[in-house]
């Protein structure tokens, strides 16, 4: 099952770095210039896809491993999936408000492009199997370690994925790039401690 899963989602990233090339966003030298008043980022700038490449669909593989047999017989497994789905287009909402002002691989002008839409199905399956993992896997001594693994490997993504952009796009750490870091950094954190929390 690892080996499957780690191809689907590694196929998917290689398949958003084959859109982002076609559509001339995937690395500076490809031409492409920002509209008047935009900012621009290319595909292999940004630190989440690097993240989503060595960390994230390893991980996500090896938690799915780890879990399915649990989740078959979950009721409320499916949940996970809803919850992923309001995720996924709050992300979306959110690439849409600032792709306003900035063009990148996965959407210009509030569009969402093509990298973009295989970009949110990656989401959309890794955030599923993440609450799964999180939310409806009984702690053992076997997946215990996983949960902090997991933590910690997500905490550096969070890094890679919403700080460095930033940064390689504006030449700072914003406002609100900082809330949607410590926002994530607490849904990792809440994730983690659940079983002595709820």
């Amino acid at each position: 099952m690892f080996y499957v899963v780690l191809f689907i989602l590694e196929g998917m990233v290689l398949s958003e770095a084959f859109l982002a090339y076609r559509d001339g966003f995937l690395y500076r030298g490809q031409g492409n210039w920002p509209r008047p008043g935009n900012r621009i980022s290319f595909y292999i700038e940004h630190g989440g896809m690097w993240g989503d490449l060595i960390i994230v669909s390893p991980l996500v593989a090896a938690v799915t491993t780890i879990g399915l047999p649990y989740w078959l017989h979950n009721e409320w497994a499916v949940s996970g999936g809803l919850i992923s789905v309001v995720l996924t287009v709050a992300m979306i909402l959110m690439w849409s408000a600032s792709s306003k002002n900035l063009d990148d691989a996965f959407m210009r002008d509030t569009l969402l492009k093509p990298c973009g839409a295989v970009h949110a199905v990656y989401m959309f399956f890794a955030i599923s199997v993440l609450i799964l993992f999180y939310w409806f896997t009984p702690v053992t001594a076997a997946t215990w370690h996983w949960r902090y693994i997991a933590s910690l490997l997500l905490a550096v993504h969070v890094i890679l994925g919403i700080i460095i952009p930033d940064i390689v796009t504006n030449g700072r750490v914003g406002r609100n790039t900082w809330l949607t870091t410590l926002g994530a950094w607490a849904v990792i954190a809440v994730s983690y401690w659940r079983p002595y929390i709820f």
